[in-house]
């Protein structure tokens, strides 16, 4: 009798449950270079600790290609040509592997608040969540579509 209720009660709690697809699954670094590139991408978020540096930066997007060349656009307007690399980099203790980005826009202010090797914390298809590699600086990135 205890064997049957155990089975009754697993097959109600059973037939309760059920699987969604609604989840967005985060992709894997190992996607980052084809999330990224070729697309463009806006600054949506610049934090440093918990100060909000994002006016600081203006409205940037960002256009990648796939062969590490990128264009930082301010303001619908000024530009700059830079260069991102994907992984293989290893500075203030990050090991070189898939989950770091770097971005070179030159030292012309606001892009070289960019201009740094910054920790892949999560990619989707629409949104890149990024750490300054350097914990010091205590630096957040989010780049949206």
């Amino acid at each position: 009798m205890k064997t049957l209720a155990s089975l009754l009660l697993f097959g109600v709690l059973l037939t309760g449950c059920k699987s969604s697809n609604d989840a967005v699954t985060p992709a894997t670094t190992t996607n980052f270079p084809d999330i990224v590139a070729p697309g463009t991408w806006t600054i949506s978020s610049f934090m440093q600790g918990t100060e909000d540096k994002l006016k600081t930066l203006g409205s940037i997007k960002i256009t990648f290609s796939s062969d590490g060349k990128a264009i930082a656009t301010l303001d619908n307007s000024q530009s700059t040509s830079g260069n991102w690399s994907w992984g293989g980099n290893s500075y203030y203790g990050t090991p070189a592997d898939s989950k770091t980005v770097t971005l070179n826009f030159g030292t012309s202010k606001p892009y070289d608040k960019l201009s740094k090797t910054w920790t892949i914390i999560n990619v989707s298809s629409s949104v890149i969540s990024l750490d300054n590699a350097n914990p010091a600086e205590n630096e957040h990135l989010k780049l949206s579509k």
